[in-house]
């Protein structure tokens, strides 16, 4: 977790990592600290509103779901199905997961709750009360509040009369009428801040003088509209969303945005020194004034606050932010927009290859073609080269477009030695496998090798010898070549922090030390590359390590294990994203029934896929 390390001294400097490794580990260790309380007893683990969950939350949720096990872990997660649920349709598959859709409370119920000491229900309120909010808990409670503070429920009222028909927003605004007016204006402008907010905010915003604002505040807190936040004097939020939401929604558009300019400008006034904390409140409210003439501030924040997620891995959420400021560009009159397009489209590429959303493949060939168009070389070769996996894109196949823009970079680039340039070249050569130019692919390869030993950088001499093992490996005679490569590429990443880079040295090792029949380096190898991706816990090394585990115990003849693992490692890969995943898993399955003696030479039977 990136932010712990504000909040806690002298801790351990974290292991660098890709993204997609750093948030595998974080959704592991929350899955671990639960294994951890559930050996001490059962745990019951309870989410409310998850309607308004963002993605990451749920991802998060269905991981420790499928994680769990045989854990004495219930986990209970409460939304509303009226509101929109895309994300929760991440947790549809989880195993062990059901959805139960609660009704309202029933008239008995509804008696229930409502009645108690010195209250009289009479069963006409009770129909009545029922048949206005359909049971729900929250209309209910702000009915009774609304009939309490007009003298109490009596003998001959109805919903009608307390206006509940309306719906809660009727019962809000009842209750508001009740207050001054300056409290009134200072819980409309607190609606637009958010459902939490900071008081010397409130205060910049309204103008108002701090005496005003906090007796103000206190009439509200008395009226049971806003809370105090625990731990904090000058933070207070709403006691419930709809409250706000109903406030709100009685600004027309332009009252909102005038207010949402006012509050960003209180949000840099308050917050000067420190605008690194609040830069997704800075983007919103920028955002929803970009008529008003914020555009740019909206843009500008925007690419910060996407950053920032970035770096705390919340990946989703920078995508929503960069995507906003690319919406918005057109409208802040920048000199450079097209150059503030193109570095958008690269950080929404990037975060959505990093949240595993398909559509970064086309956002970074957008950047790259309107880097062609800039004539940036540099921009245009930083787009060809995120927009790949390391090795081909899939098997049997050429991403046509893909190649396209890496042979563009290579063309813009200078024709002298760079990192970038070396990285270019051994992605080029990996996405040409399949194109049956063995000559040009080998070229290629060989040129990002040897420029990349000339620069001396191992991190760039890593980035060319990983994907040069698959570049390769289809010819037979190129095993010895493989083997110095890997043993090169070893050496190397030992010298870098990163260990994704020497989880793959491994696994290419092994797999050559294999093809060589050396049995024992194999084992060797497979021993450390099954234990890098414990410990990495990357979801593309734990599908390529399961995957290989079941094919050394089919050639061990232990086909029951080899059949689980493969099917292990098909979900694995499937949840991965990987197009190879159903490949894989049907090769293998085709090896185990010949080897067991599910399908004969002429290929006429064959064993369930």
């Amino acid at each position: 977790m990136p932010e712990l390390g504000d909040l806690v001294e002298d801790l351990p400097a974290p292991v660098p990592s890709d993204p997609e490794t750093e948030r595998y580990r974080l959704f592991e260790a929350v899955s671990r600290t639960f294994a951890a309380l559930c050996r001490e007893t059962p745990v019951v683990l309870v989410l409310d509103d998850l309607h308004w969950a963002a993605k990451p939350t749920v991802l998060l949720l269905r991981h420790l779901v499928r994680r769990a096990g045989t854990m004495p872990l219930l986990a209970v997660g409460t939304f509303r199905d009226t509101e929109g649920t895309g994300a929760l349709e991440l947790l549809a598959d989880a195993d062990a997961s059901s959805r139960v859709a609660l009704a309202g409370l029933d008239e008995p119920a509804v008696r229930e709750l409502v009645g108690g000491p010195g209250v009289e229900l009479d069963d006409g309120l009770a129909r009545s009360i029922h048949a206005g909010t359909a049971g729900n808990p929250f209309f209910i409670g702000e009915v009774m509040r609304a009939l309490t503070e007009d003298g109490g429920p009596r003998a001959g009222w109805s919903i009608e009369a307390a206006g509940v028909p309306d719906g809660v927003r009727s019962v809000v605004r009842r209750r508001l009428s009740r207050l001054s007016e300056v409290t009134g204006r200072l819980l409309v402008v607190a609606s637009v801040i958010g459902g939490h907010y900071h008081l010397d905010v409130l205060q910049s915003a309204t103008g108002l003088d701090e005496d005003t604002v906090l007796v103000g505040m206190e009439e509200a807190l008395a009226a049971g509209l806003v809370a105090e936040v625990p731990g904090s004097s000058l933070r207070q939020r709403f006691t419930h969303a709809l409250v706000r939401a109903a406030l709100y929604e009685t600004l027309s558009a332009g009252r909102r945005a005038h207010l949402h300019r006012q509050v960003g400008e209180a949000l840099e006034g308050v917050f000067a020194g420190r605008l690194g904390e609040h830069l997704p409140e800075l983007a919103h409210h920028f955002s929803r004034a970009a008529e008003l003439g914020a555009a740019a501030k909206a843009v500008r924040y925007g690419r910060l606050a996407g950053d920032r997620a970035l770096e705390l891995l919340a990946h989703d959420e920078a995508a929503d932010h960069y995507q906003r400021a690319l919406e918005l560009l057109p409208a802040s009159g920048a000199a450079d927009e097209e150059l503030q397009r193109c570095d958008l489209l690269l950080a929404l590429g990037e975060a959505q290859k990093r949240c595993g959303t398909p559509a970064h493949r086309a956002t970074l060939l957008d950047a790259a073609h309107l880097a062609a168009g800039l004539g940036d070389a540099g921009r245009l070769a930083a787009a060809a080269v995120a927009n790949g996996r390391g090795f081909w894109s899939a098997t049997n196949s050429v991403d046509r477009e893909r190649v396209s823009v890496l042979e563009a970079a290579l063309d813009a680039l200078p024709a002298d030695d760079g990192p970038l340039r070396a990285r270019v070249l051994a992605n080029l050569a990996v996405e040409l496998v399949y194109t049956g130019d063995t000559e040009g692919v080998r070229r290629r390869s060989d040129e990002a090798l040897t420029m990349a030993r000339r620069i001396g950088d191992l991190t760039t001499l890593a980035s060319v010898l990983i994907p040069r093992y698959n570049t390769l490996r289809g010819d037979p005679g190129t095993l010895e070549e493989r083997l110095a490569n890997t043993a090169e590429l070893l050496a190397v990443t030992e010298q870098i922090p990163d260990p994704s880079m020497r989880c793959h040295g491994w696994g290419w090792r092994a797999i050559a030390a294999m093809e060589a029949a050396d049995a024992d380096e194999a084992a060797r190898c497979f021993s450390t590359f099954e234990r890098l991706s414990a410990e990495l816990r990357q979801p593309t090394t734990a599908w390529y390590t399961t995957y290989l585990r079941a094919g050394r115990m089919l050639l061990a003849g232990r086909f029951d294990d080899a059949e689980r693992l493969s099917g292990e490692a098909f979900r694995l890969g499937r949840a991965a994203g990987h197009a190879d995943a159903e490949l894989f898993l049907s090769c293998q399955r085709i090896q185990l029934a010949f080897e067991s003696g599910g399908l004969d030479r002429g290929g006429a039977r064959c064993g369930s896929p």
